[in-house]
């Protein structure tokens, strides 16, 4: 072999292993560490990082799931470094990353969402993602032609459940006017995971076993909207609304 072709090849093998340590360091961001999916479910979680389990679907059909979606989430480290994660969507709409860290109590995260698909309308979103334990997303992509300004109120309410014993619940979205709007708001479940049920309904359990549900958000969030409406509501004892210590008591 000649010298230039020598040097052409060390340089080909070098090319290859930075490639290699390139894609390493992306894996190692991904999986968090080597926590990976299987840690989120198991509660696996590294001390001072967290983990976000997502789905994405349809609002006008919650139970049509929104494959091969972009996801990108980004968060700033407690030494005030940005982080970017891009992960896309399965056949079920479902992504996972785990590892991402929020120093010892909190960190601010931003969710961008790009459906594969121009029927749907972008979406992005942020919320606090507690250290150590996990938050689950239902993302509800709005349909292209639904104005997502005609949203004054969004209201979430436990139902009877006599299929089981898990609490079950419904958010319903509403105009100005107190209209019902026929659409499922986005979901952030803080330590818990929502199951949708094909009426609206949805159940919530803990992501894992010694992990309880802290608290259900519901928002109908578009790039149109900056400030949506967004209702809470906290959980405690399994998934259950948290009793209002100070009640308003009925009128006589």
């Amino acid at each position: 072999m000649t010298p230039a072709g020598v040097q052409q090849n060390r340089m080909w093998k070098s090319s290859k292993v930075l490639l290699a340590l390139i894609w390493s360091v992306i894996a190692f961001l991904l999986d968090g560490c080597g926590g990976g999916i299987s840690s989120f479910t198991g509660g696996g979680i590294p001390p001072g990082r967290s983990a976000v389990l997502g789905q994405v679907i349809q609002a006008a059909n919650p139970t049509a799931p929104v494959p091969d979606a972009t996801v990108t989430i980004t968060t700033s480290t407690p030494n005030g470094q940005f982080l970017s994660y891009r992960v896309y969507t399965d056949s079920n709409g479902q992504f996972a990353i785990n590892g991402i860290p929020t120093g010892s109590v909190e960190s601010p995260v931003t969710i961008q969402v790009q459906p594969n698909d121009t029927s749907l309308q972008s979406q992005h979103f942020s919320f606090l993602l507690a250290n150590n334990r996990p938050t689950q997303v239902v993302i509800a992509l709005l349909p292209a032609n639904f104005n997502a300004a005609n949203v004054a109120k969004i209201a979430i309410t436990q139902v009877s459940n006599p299929s089981g014993n898990a609490p079950l619940y419904k958010a319903q979205v509403y105009d100005a006017q107190g209209n019902l709007l026929a659409i499922f708001p986005t979901l952030i479940v803080d330590g818990g995971v929502a199951t949708v049920n094909a009426d609206g309904t949805f159940t919530v359990a803990g992501a894992a076993a010694n992990i309880t549900p802290q608290s259900i958000t519901a928002t109908v969030p578009s790039d149109t909207t900056p400030n949506p409406p967004t209702t809470t509501l906290p959980l405690s004892n399994g998934g259950k609304p948290t009793p209002d210590p100070n009640p308003t008591p009925p009128n006589l």
